[in-house]
Parts: C-alpha cells; sequence; structure tokens
C-alpha cells in the first residue's frame, strides 16, 4: 500500500509501487459485503470545493514543474489535470485522521454539497438495473448463479431493449441540450463516451474492430484513430513485432508503412488480372482504395483502434446504436442484456445507485528503507462505476482537509484510453497530494 507522511516524493514512490502488505488494524465502521479491495491494481480531475464540480469541457493543466529523477519524470501540478477515465475502486492513504470524510453515522443525502464528507456524492445514476446481476464492469462480468438470468425470455429481452432505447434517447438528448457533460454506454466487448465539449459533441468508442469500423464507414460516420495516428513508423513496427502472428517477421509489414507507389502498382497489376478475364476496368474512389487497403485491423482490441467522432457524424451515430442489435451479446454471462448507461445526473428510466465506501486502518511492513512500522489510515470507495465527477469531489474534499496524502485507483473498461495520445501527463492511477500540489510521477 501508499505509504504516507514524508515529502512528496517519497509519497509518490510508494505509491507507485504498492508492494507493501499490510493487516487491518481496525476499522471506523463495519466493513460492508464487497471485497476489501486493492490487493492486486490500484488509482485526476480538477478538485472541487462543492459538487458536482463538473467542468464543461476536458483541459489539461500544464506542470509547474518537471524534474528528472533517474529513470523517474515528477511533474508537480497546482491543480488535478482532468481525467474522464471510469474508476471502479479508489484509495486515498494518510498518516492523518480520515474519520470526517467518511463518518461512521453519516446519511446518504445526494443533494448535499456544502459537507466535507464524501458520503453525499458518492453515487451514479444506471439504466438498466438489477440488484441480484452486477452490471458493471461489463468486461469479464460473470454472473453467481445461471439462475439469476433465467427471466430472461424473448418477450422480456424485447421488452428491456425497448426501454434501453427509451433512456438512451434521454440521455442523449439531456447531452445536446448542455444538462449534463458525459454519459458513459458499456457493454460486453466496447465502451463508449459521448462528451459534450463546449457544444460540440463527440464521441469515444474504445476497443474497435475492423469490421465495426467498416460498418460505420459504410453508414457514412467519419472518425479518427488519434492513437494510432500519433505512432511514429518505429512504434508500429514495434507493436506489430510483439504479435507472433503478424507479418513483420516476413518482411510484409502493412500498416501505412508503404508508399503510395507501391499501392498504384499493386491496383494496376489487378486491373491489368481484371481485363485479362475480360472484365471491365474497376474505378475506386480513394476512400474505397483506404478502406479496401486498411490494415489497422491488426491494431483491433488494443488501446490504438479506440476511434473519435466528431460533431457533424454524432447524431448519424446515435441514429445508428438505436438499432444495432450486435450491442446486446449473444452469448456469455450477460447475453441479451443491453449495455449498461452510467451517467452523473438523473435521465429517463435510470436507477439512483451509492457507491461503497469506508475507512479503515493498517500497519506498513518493515523493510530495510524505513525499519519503523507506521500507522496508516486510508479512505476506500467502491461498489460501482466511479464516474470523473465524482472522482473530482472525492479528491477535492481530501484535498481541502489533509497537508498531505496518496491516490490510488483502478481504472475501468479500458476508458484510459480516452486521453488524448500527447497528454502531459500519464494516466492518473496513482498520484501524491503535497502542501497543495499535485505530484505524478511517470517512467
Amino acid at each position: 500500500g501508499g505509504g504516507g507522511g514524508g515529502g512528496p516524493c517519497s509519497e509518490s514512490r510508494a505509491l507507485v509501487s504498492p508492494t507493501a502488505k499490510r493487516g487491518v488494524l481496525s476499522t471506523s465502521q463495519p466493513a460492508p459485503s464487497s471485497p476489501t479491495l486493492f490487493d492486486d491494481d490500484v488509482t485526476g480531475d480538477k478538485p472541487a470545493a462543492d459538487w458536482p464540480g463538473r467542468q464543461s469541457h476536458v483541459t489539461f493543466s500544464q506542470p509547474i514543474t518537471t524534474e528528472k529523477q533517474a529513470d523517474v519524470t515528477v511533474q508537480r501540478y497546482p491543480e488535478l489535470p482532468s481525467d474522464v477515465s471510469l474508476r471502479s475502486k479508489v484509495r486515498i492513504v494518510s498518516q492523518s485522521d480520515l474519520s470526517h470524510l467518511r463518518p461512521v453515522h453519516a446519511v446518504f443525502d445526494p443533494s448535499s454539497s456544502g459537507s466535507s464528507s464524501i458520503v453525499g456524492v458518492c453515487h451514479y445514476y444506471q439504466h438498466p438495473h438489477f440488484p441480484w446481476c452486477k452490471l458493471f464492469p461489463r468486461r469479464n462480468a460473470r454472473v453467481a448463479q445461471s439462475e439469476d438470468l433465467a427471466f430472461l425470455t424473448d418477450y422480456v429481452k424485447s421488452s428491456l431493449f425497448v426501454a434501453w432505447n427509451s433512456s438512451l434517447q434521454n440521455v442523449y438528448d439531456l447531452l445536446r441540450q448542455g444538462a449534463l457533460t458525459r454519459f458513459y454506454l458499456c457493454s460486453s466487448n466496447l465502451t463508449m463516451m459521448f462528451e459534450n465539449d463546449n457544444s460540440a459533441h463527440r464521441v469515444c468508442i474504445v476497443p474497435t474492430t475492423r469490421g465495426f469500423r467498416d460498418t460505420l464507414f459504410k453508414q457514412g460516420i467519419q472518425f479518427s484513430m488519434p492513437h494510432l495516428n500519433s505512432l511514429s513508423n518505429a512504434d508500429k513496427l514495434a507493436l506489430l513485432s510483439s504479435d507472433p502472428t503478424s507479418d513483420v517477421s516476413e518482411g510484409r509489414v502493412n500498416i501505412g508503412l508503404t508508399d503510395d507507389g507501391d499501392e498504384e502498382e499493386e491496383d494496376a497489376s489487378c486491373q491489368e488480372w481484371l481485363a485479362g478475364l475480360g472484365a471491365a476496368e474497376v474505378k475506386m474512389s480513394s476512400s474505397q482504395k483506404s478502406s479496401s487497403s486498411d490494415a489497422t485491423h491488426r491494431y483491433d482490441y488494443t488501446k490504438q483502434s479506440l476511434i473519435t467522432i466528431p460533431h457533424q457524424s454524432v447524431h448519424t451515430l446515435f441514429n445508428f446504436l438505436l438499432n444495432f442489435k450486435s450491442l446486446m451479446p449473444s452469448s456469455g454471462e450477460l447475453a441479451g442484456l443491453p449495455p449498461t448507461i452510467v451517467c452523473d445526473r438523473p435521465f429517463l428510466g435510470a436507477s439512483l445507485q451509492q457507491l461503497s465506501s469506508k475507512v479503515v486502518s493498517y500497519r506498513t511492513t518493515v523493510t530495510a528503507a524505513d525499519p519503523v512500522p507506521r500507522v496508516q489510515n486510508a479512505l476506500e470507495v467502491f461498489g460501482g462505476p466511479i464516474l470523473p465527477s465524482v472522482y473530482t469531489a472525492i479528491v477535492g474534499r481530501a484535498a481541502a482537509s489533509l497537508p498531505n496524502f496518496t491516490c490510488l485507483s483502478s481504472l475501468a473498461e479500458g476508458s484510459d484510453s480516452f486521453r488524448p495520445p500527447h497528454s502531459t501527463h500519464p494516466p492518473l492511477s496513482a498520484f501524491a497530494f503535497d502542501r497543495g500540489q499535485f505530484v505524478v510521477e511517470s517512467s
């Protein structure tokens, strides 16, 4: 777990490498039925004193200082850089008392905004919702018993899809009207983020496949692949060489590195072959050529397969999704259930849900570098999707009342790919706060 106390560098370093095992000494309240969390993987929006603290668009603050320490770069920010990733777990660790952030007898009131407690801000709206079936995260989802989804007859599936369509239309209309900043759509095979960026809407989808991209292309939906476009030729070769099924080892790389002349020669040879068969010359537009020669399928299911839909194509995509039955998995643990819609504002058909939270204490492990065991306090938030606005509010309340702390979180549903490829900071799964500055380490 992250070690608290001391300077920001020591906190940040301990936080980035959470290897210490700890035993729980005491808890400020009975532990909920959910797992204790953060045994394996553990993790910024601008801190805000008041809820909801949303931003109309995403901005990335520049570091005020950048330090090089061996193989580690330490950046200090006056404000926590914005981050639109979904999270499944958040832990704030400090040697200071954290009971004011999570009072034992706090009453959940989503309308409260002036309290220093995080209880009132730890909520979200979701559709669909079944108390006995976990619908987030959707990737690698597991159902406790096969009987849990026995109610999904063909009639029920059809009714669920109709209700889901109504909810999606309503939350999309709220986005267009500026009533909310963003919402997420999570299915078993992809995650979408609809965002209102200063009245210019956009959609990010990850991961994607060539088949899905071809379908969008045929529907006239424009898109770009920012992560793939940002890769240098050397990076593309390195990525493909890690795949034993790629053609790199045989010298047949076709990932946009070939010259236009090679493509023209190939097209000419194809035309000659068709002419030899007595077929008429086939003329292809440049867009058709780019689609037919697309070799980006080698990046399917990876971060680089993220696509961004610009403002002019968002409404076309929305109409396409309303009738895109492939969004509902036909097999697997959650077959027949529509994607999960998650938002920080109420919308038609949504259920208000509360995140679980607790404060625990544990003792650090004795090491050669730190021979004296110390008692650390940790605030843990889990049990559902932690939206960027909720994450902002949690961190903001901690920064307003604590001199220093470390923060760890688990990014969910591949949403860390929504970060721009040329962002000035790494994915914010871990950072330290020390005397008004946010410290982010990257290797």
